[in-house]
């Protein structure tokens, strides 16, 4: 019986998994790929998790366990309905609006029923078993551990072993598929809980226990929340500080789950000591917060450091969580106090702290919390070891206060967050040079000098004497001033290429970057340039399909620097979509910049299929003369794709420019199919 249980539950818990990443990849046209659509998800992931498991509380006090089976297949059941999942293009936000709500509206209609009835399966489980398996049912949270390792198998296999080798459409089928497994083991599991005699069937789980103490409840909350927030937290700041790299947000996530297996497994009692390690843990993160990002350590060492502290934090929160576990009568309420924690942890996140900070401030605040939850949790309760664990957790948090208090550089000029991250403007090494930055990504910048009127060209990747450069000049020769459309705006470097009365449509989704790029204070380029400065806001795909055809002279496609590569722009629908927006001869430019991800072979594969023609120049660091870094030109990759040959005459003849390079049998990406971790660079 253990097995058939423990199956079930393993399943349950890796479609819940693996449908979160699935369901970010299908919002993505619609709401982009930043770090805040992850987060948002997440808190309707948890809220949906919340109230399964209040469900599954109210069904276990109310009913007996024939009728809660009973009662739950046929919410599973109905909840099939909805499958396969899909999401319409018309749940996408209009543009400047606050996308937060309808990214909850998209998720809730394409998953919510399907994922309320799984996130009720863990304690239905568990609650069931150990009413039905007799004496072995005493401790049915092992069952706790098979759920979170069937987490752990979901979250990793999406990236993995679905999204290289399926479309979405093929991914939603698969997901219902697995889905109908699930209904078919609770078909098992139902028969064994009504085949037991009695309505109640007697089993241990049943023996009446003394009620739960508001105090009890309190310190489940508390512990759930301080590990939730912070993996939250974690992830954002790893996003945000930490140059990026490619699925990370999957590390602090499936940290969080294997803590969970760790704590809830045999050993639950044994790994209880690990508390010791959170006081610890959150000291050497004040150290490292408290570093001048000068000083750092190596990249590798310093996610390292971050991800080890969460690790021993998460450990002892989790270990303390099972070690007070109540007997398995009141299992569904110790699960729903888990879930209220972890949602208070997501709202705290994800709606609270872009609202109130304009920094990643509640990472430190989750650091200081959880030093201090469990020495609080632990004096609540009277035990001895609270009171010695207390004073080592207030120093903890007292120095990681401290560090967030006095920390902050001097040179930020200005910083706001949005739902799309953190961007700032700082002031550069040479005098009077501003840089926008979004994380550590630079998305331009520009040397201010008041006292003249002559324009400063700009530098970073937009270098008159870098591809992008090249290309506007060549044409400016020719007084070519048909419009020219640019997907992201950064700072508005490329203004600086206007030819008189050119129509410069910029497309640009965030509501930040648009009001810091028009900001004469910080950036100058939209205010002098003598073109006809048009801001689309929205997303940039979304907002072109409304752009007349045959409009544009130039289309300039320049938002895959970073982690968080927008897939939908630039697969096959979307390459069709701009050469739709081309006027006769015109150029699509592709800024790939990355140091991660080689991009250029997904759009050759593109181009040969639909027979464009395309030239890629990647100036490398060592092409670079030290004059160059003084005037601030960096490394970059530009490509150009065009219908016809007279599309590349702007770079005709010049050397740097090479044919597309292209991987032999390689998929060509389209709305439906994306294989990110495919397009890695290789080492070295």
């Amino acid at each position: 019986m253990r097995a058939l249980f423990a199956g079930a539950s393993f399943v349950s818990a890796a479609l819940l998994f693996l449908v979160q990443p699935m369901l970010a990849r299908f919002v993505l046209p619609l709401f982009g790929g930043g770090p805040a659509v992850w987060t948002t998800c997440m808190v309707f992931f948890q809220a949906a998790l919340l109230a399964g498991y209040l469900y599954a509380h109210l069904l276990t006090t109310r009913l007996s366990s024939r009728w809660q089976a009973a009662l739950h297949l046929v919410l599973m059941v109905a909840a099939a309905a909805v499958l396969p999942i899909s999401v319409s293009a018309d749940r996408a936000p209009p543009p400047a609006s606050n996308p937060v709500p309808w990214l909850l509206a998209a998720v809730a209609m394409a998953v919510g029923l399907p994922f309320f009835a799984l996130s009720a399966s863990a304690p239905l489980l568990q609650r069931w078993y150990a009413a039905a398996a007799g004496p072995a049912g005493a401790d049915p949270y092992r069952l706790y551990a098979a759920s979170n390792a069937g987490s752990f198998l979901g979250l990793i296999a999406y990236p993995l072993l679905v999204e290289p080798r399926l479309g979405l459409g093929s991914q939603g089928v698969a997901w219902a598929v697995g889905y109908g497994v699930l209904v078919a083991l609770f078909v098992a599991c139902g028969w064994r809980v009504w085949g037991e005699s009695g309505a109640a069937m007697g089993g241990a789980g049943e023996v009446e226990q003394p009620a739960v103490s508001w105090k009890q409840r309190i310190g489940w909350v508390a512990l759930a929340l301080a590990p939730s927030s912070l993996m939250l937290g974690i992830t954002a700041a790893l996003s945000t500080d930490v140059p990026p790299v490619p699925m990370l947000w999957v590390a602090p996530l499936g940290i969080y789950l294997l803590t969970f297996v760790i704590a809830f497994g045999r050993g639950a009692k044994r790994v209880r000591w690990m508390v010791w390690g959170v006081p610890v843990a959150v000291a050497v993160e004040a150290v490292i917060l408290s570093r001048p990002p000068e000083s750092a350590p190596p990249l590798l060492v310093l996610i390292a450091l971050h991800l080890g502290a969460f690790a021993l934090i998460a450990m002892g929160c989790h270990a303390e969580l099972a070690a007070t576990r109540p007997p398995a009568a009141r299992l569904t309420e110790y699960y729903l106090c888990l879930s209220v924690g972890g949602v208070c942890g997501g709202l705290l996140n994800a709606v609270v702290a872009p609202a109130v900070f304009n920094s990643i401030a509640e990472f430190p605040l989750a650091l200081a919390g959880a030093a201090l939850v469990v020495p609080l949790v632990r004096a609540a309760n009277r035990e001895w070891t609270g009171k010695w664990l207390l004073p080592a957790g207030a120093l903890a948090a007292a120095g990681v206060l401290f560090v967030m208090v006095i920390s902050g550089p001097d040179h930020v000029l200005y910083q706001e967050r949005s739902f799309f991250g953190v961007s700032r403007v700082v002031q550069g090494q040479r005098e009077n040079t501003h840089q926008l930055l979004h994380g550590t990504v630079e998305h331009g910048g520009q040397v201010l000098d008041k006292r003249s009127t002559r324009h400063i060209a700009p530098f970073l990747y937009y270098h008159p004497d870098g591809p992008i450069g090249q290309v506007f000049q060549s044409r400016a020769k020719t007084l070519d001033n048909s419009p020219v459309g640019v997907v992201g705006l950064g700072c508005g470097s490329l203004a600086y290429y206007w030819v008189k009365d050119q129509p410069f449509v910029f497309f640009e989704i965030d509501p930040t970057v648009i009001r810091i790029a028009r900001n004469p204070e910080l950036f100058t380029f939209v205010r002098d340039s003598k073109a006809k400065c048009e801001i689309v806001p929205g997303d940039a795909r979304l907002s072109l399909q409304k752009q007349p055809d045959g409009r544009f002279g130039l289309l300039v496609i320049d938002a895959f620097s970073g982690d968080s590569i927008p897939v939908h722009l630039m697969t096959a629908e979307a390459v069709e979509l701009y050469r739709r927006k081309l006027a006769p001869g015109g150029t699509i430019a592709f800024h790939i910049s990355n140091n991660y991800f080689e991009l250029e072979p997904v759009l050759a594969a593109i181009a040969a299929r639909d027979g464009l023609v395309g030239l890629s120049r990647r100036d490398r660091r060592a092409d670079l003369t030290e004059a160059d870094h003084t005037r601030g030109r960096l490394p970059c990759h530009w490509l150009l794709l065009s219908p016809t040959t007279e599309g590349l005459k702007w770079v005709d003849g010049d050397p740097r420019w090479k044919p597309l390079r292209a991987k032999p049998n390689d998929r060509v990406w389209t709305d439906d199919y994306a294989n990110v971790l495919g397009a890695l660079r290789s080492p070295g």
